[in-house]
């Protein structure tokens, strides 16, 4: 069946019409998606950080109070805690180790404190011998950057073994205002 040309045009341009139509439909539907994604992953990241960070600064209260025990004296640093439960490469990789912040990205190096995540408040270079002498409701150890939650706080153990959320560092500064004479380090 022969058409003619003028039809074949008719229909041809119809079809790109719809064609195109179609296409960006589907690029839409693909950046939606995507986008949506990428929200979900930001969100699910964030909600596991809420519930995973705070039970790994209980884990180091608990390392802590145990390394006080066999030593008889306040723990000087957090690479202690590696002595007591060594690391794996993988495990320094995929942070799962509780005295590592699970929230920092870069590879944790055990004999650097500073790469764990957290900030260790030393209390016997602080003028207390026993960690007993240290009033509960002080820090002991804190996320050591904002960006570890979206810059909108940071953990903070107690003495006591509580864990709190700070907003903003909000309590942090307030202590470190309240005790210029421990020099506490808020995190930037």
């Amino acid at each position: 069946m022969d058409m003619h040309p003028s039809i074949l045009i008719r229909r041809f341009g119809t079809c790109s019409k719809v064609a195109i139509a179609i296409c960006l439909c589907l690029a839409v539907a693909i950046v939606c998606a995507t986008f949506y994604r990428m929200r979900s992953a930001v969100t699910r990241t964030t909600e596991r950080y809420e519930y995973e960070c705070p039970m790994h600064l209980e884990d180091v209260g608990d390392l802590i109070m145990i390394a006080v025990k066999k030593s008889d004296r306040i723990t000087q640093d957090l690479t202690s805690l590696t002595n007591l439960l060594p690391c794996t490469p993988s495990q320094l990789r995929w942070r799962t180790r509780s005295y590592l912040c699970p929230a920092v990205q870069s590879l944790a190096d055990p004999k650097r404190a500073g790469s764990f995540g957290y900030t260790y408040l030393d209390w016997s270079s602080r003028q207390f011998a026993r960690i007993e002498d240290v009033p509960g409701d002080y820090p002991l150890v804190y996320d050591n950057a904002y960006s570890n939650h979206l810059n909108r706080g940071i953990y903070v153990l107690k003495v006591d073994g509580s864990v709190i959320w700070d907003a903003g560092g909000a309590w942090l500064l307030e202590f470190s205002h309240t005790h210029p004479e421990y020099h506490i380090v808020v995190p930037q």
